[in-house]
């Protein structure tokens, strides 16, 4: 017993150096990873300001301080997910509280990026960055922390639509019993008492709203007297939108109706419209239209999204916008949702250099930029 004993204290010393060995390669291994990951940040940092230099830091993007978007998975955004770094979400609507949600830590790393100037979640061609009434003057934001529910809320959690465009899907999205339950239950539980602080809310980017049972019955229960400060913007195919449909929305409350037409021409329209008629298009659209001359909504807007197969309607869709009194027109780049290969996408996407007609739409942008449109037109 004693002699082994001896043999352990003897041994003692020798595990001491042996210990005292690996913490020193230890310690040397995580200086390098140090080392390493320090270069790492510099070479971000250099990214970021390579990415952004030239461009005014003056101003800060005023979205993630105020927009609450929510999809139709759960997750949350600031933004458009078209603009944001690896679909850089601020949480899940299914999982966590909106309130937990709306100050979340990657909700408050995305406000403090955007608070210092290097929006290093964001993507370059973001045109919010530029645009005056989407930001506001450069204040030291280090309290990234907001008491208020969001100012503008926007529904894309259903995706159900009466049409299946190729630039959005290859065919009929409809949300299922049990799907349109869950969804109804995030509205009416969640979103609906968050709309007390709410100054507008957006409809339905994901899909048709019209088409959307537990998006129709939310708007049912909602009143100017409830909510004295709501707006409501609604964006439609219009296939849908008659003046029966009208009177099923909340009276006072719609502030914006933007219409995707995509063309000016039947044939055109009815292949990047799947599933819609031109001449259904043209009646409903002539009856938003009387909306507007009336002044029961505010803004009329027209969305056309750029490629192969209509980007010489471009200055006919401007003329079309003006005619029947449309106060806003967004111009958007085609993107592949997922529902494009690779070599369908070249062939439509008339924003690559490569595509063989990318010059020519080139001169029809810098004509229509160059040139006063006598209407507001939104590039995204």
């Amino acid at each position: 017993m004693k002699q082994w004993l001896k043999g352990i204290l003897k041994s003692i010393p020798q595990v001491k150096r042996y210990h005292d060995h690996l913490k020193s390669l230890a310690d040397q291994r995580n200086n390098r990873i140090e080392a390493q990951l320090n270069e790492i940040i510099d070479m971000y940092d250099n990214y970021v300001d390579e990415t952004w230099s030239g461009v005014s830091r003056k101003q800060v993007c005023l979205l993630p301080y105020r927009n609450f978007d929510v999809y139709a998975d759960g997750s949350v955004y600031t933004c458009c997910t078209a603009y944001l770094r690896n679909n850089y979400s601020i949480g899940d609507i299914y999982i966590d509280k909106l309130d937990d949600i709306w100050n979340s830590d990657r909700a408050k790393r995305l406000r403090y990026s955007v608070s210092k100037g290097n929006y290093e979640y964001c993507k370059r061609r973001c045109p919010n960055f530029e645009n005056k009434e989407s930001s506001f003057p450069r204040t030291d934001w280090d309290e990234s922390c907001i008491k208020d529910h969001p100012k503008a809320i926007g529904l894309y959690i259903d995706c159900t639509c009466n049409l299946y465009c190729p630039s959005c899907r290859s065919s009929i999205i409809a949300s299922s019993p049990a799907e349109n339950r869950n969804i109804t239950n995030i509205l009416m539980n969640v979103i609906r008492p968050a709309l007390k602080d709410c100054e507008l809310l957006t409809v339905s980017p994901a899909g048709e709203f019209l088409a959307s049972k537990p998006i129709m019955n939310l708007l049912k229960t909602l009143s100017r007297e409830e909510f004295p400060n709501l707006k409501i913007s609604v964006i439609t195919n219009a296939q849908l939108f008659t003046d029966k449909r009208w009177t099923e929305l909340p009276s006072g409350m719609i502030d914006t109706v933007s219409v995707s037409v995509d063309s000016t021409e039947k044939d055109t329209y009815e292949t990047l419209r799947r599933g819609g008629k031109w001449e259904t298009l043209q009646k409903n659209l002539a009856f938003i239209a009387t909306l507007r001359r009336s002044g029961e909504i505010r803004v009329l807007q027209l969305n056309f999204v750029m490629q192969a197969a209509n980007f010489r309607q471009i200055p006919a869709f401007i003329a079309t916008a003006k005619q029947i009194g449309a106060d806003r027109l967004c111009l958007q780049q085609i993107n592949n949702m997922g529902t494009f290969s690779k070599e369908e996408f070249d062939h439509i996407n008339i924003f690559a250099e490569q595509h063989p007609n990318h010059s020519e739409f080139q001169s029809i942008l810098a004509d229509v930029k160059g040139r006063e449109q006598g209407i507001d037109i939104e590039w995204g």
